[in-house]
């Protein structure tokens, strides 16, 4: 009897720790918006590389191309699936991806990454990326294009060489009539390249990471899973009525199906001392379609107040700052009607600031030039204000009293 019940308590633990570690590795869809999309995978549409191949209903090889700063090939070694992931290569000048059999629209995406190979100190010769068009190639019976010559590029994940090393960023070009609307020798002064995170370096390593992806038909925002918490990373990217595009705006006839591309990518460029083999890895690619009759609101303004939880904070006004030595993060100073922030080891963040009675009065993307910002702060009221700022793998809160 008592080895029975030992037998039944492993039994029990184990089932507890293989849910604990699913929940850590697939995480439900962030609280704020899982009531708009399903709960459930489209199956037919994702894929959790479990397979001793690639699933030929659901992808295919990106076709070969030898040009001077692009080179990708078919050759079968540079795509591997092992233990349960994908594996695109890239080595000898050149890399391996593939291309979705199936085009995909409006839902939250999710995908489990790593890289390999890679440093933000140390430019690559490679360029691995998770990404979507509208054709899947040109060459062969199951190639195919889409109708129509409006259509967005999304750049989920997309690794590139930027000040000294390796950064992602995630960006959104939209094409009208076939051209990139940033291109100005073809669209004039439409718009620019819609940006929806800036270059980071936060996941130039060798680690997990997850990254969600909502797209529909009212805005675009990246998600990153942290330490059991989704946090919106970037800025929204809205739809427009207008027939012009900004850093944070596309146009709506740019709103389109799609064709997603996982891979690796030779386009030169590199350090002497860059690696000779470089990965992009990927445990899982997911897509979860948006509800019938589910509404969005394009304005991301930061989390709600009552996310802030004012009350935890123990504060003196005789104490106009408080610190966490925890955080990547120095310090307030307030001189002459300007409130200046140091210590942040980031290129650019959201940062918002809330009176205390709960409104907000600023909400803005700034650049920290050496980790430092400087905000015009003379117009405000005496009275107490919350500094909220986020970033990929943190949000920052501090409180800072102005006294006139």
């Amino acid at each position: 009897m008592k080895k029975t019940q030992k037998l039944t308590l492993v039994m029990l633990l184990s089932i507890f720790f293989a849910v604990s570690l699913y929940a850590q590795r697939v995480p439900d869809l962030p609280a704020e918006i899982s009531g708009k999309y399903y709960s459930y995978i489209n199956t037919n549409r994702s894929d959790d590389f479990e397979g001793a191949s690639l699933n030929s209903s659901k992808w295919l090889r990106r076709e070969a191309t030898n040009q001077t700063n692009k080179r990708i090939t078919e050759d079968p070694s540079f795509i591997v699936l092992s233990n349960g992931t994908l594996i695109c290569k890239g080595k000898d000048n050149t890399a391996g991806g593939i291309v979705s059999k199936n085009s995909m629209k409006y839902g939250f995406y999710m995908v489990r990454w790593k890289l390999s190979g890679f440093s933000p100190t140390r430019k690559s010769s490679y360029h691995p990326s998770i990404w979507s068009a509208n054709c899947n190639g040109y060459n062969g019976p199951e190639r195919t294009c889409l109708s129509g010559s409006n259509w967005t590029e999304i750049d989920l994940i997309e690794v590139t060489n930027y000040g000294g090393g390796a950064r992602t960023q995630a960006d959104a070009p939209c094409r009208i009539n076939g051209t990139k609307i940033n291109d100005p020798a073809a669209n004039g002064s439409l718009g620019e390249k819609a940006i929806m995170k800036s270059f980071y370096d936060f996941d130039i390593d060798t680690d997990w990471h997850i990254y969600g992806l909502e797209y529909n038909w009212n805005y675009m925002q990246v998600w990153r899973y942290v330490n059991g918490e989704w946090l919106k990373l970037g800025r929204q990217v809205v739809f427009n009525s207008s027939s012009t595009g900004s850093i944070s705006s596309i146009p709506k006839v740019c709103r389109s199906d799609m064709f997603w591309y996982i891979g690796n990518l030779w386009t030169g460029g590199g350090d002497s001392n860059e690696p000779d083999v470089t990965k992009l890895v990927v445990d899982y690619f997911r897509l979860y379609q948006v509800k019938s009759g589910a509404t969005f609101a394009s304005s991301f303004v930061g989390p709600e107040i009552n996310e802030l939880n004012l009350n935890r904070f123990k504060f003196d006004p005789t104490d106009a700052f408080e610190y966490d030595e925890n955080m990547k993060f120095s310090g307030l100073s307030i001189s002459q009607g300007t409130l200046r922030i140091e210590g942040l080891n980031y290129e650019d963040a959201h940062v918002l600031i809330y009176s205390m009675n709960g409104a907000l009065v600023y909400d803005g993307y700034n650049y920290f030039k050496k980790g430092k910002l400087s905000l015009d702060v003379s117009a405000y009221k005496n009275g107490v204000y919350v500094l909220k700022i986020i970033e990929p793998h943190q949000t920052i809160t501090r409180k800072f009293l102005i006294k006139k």
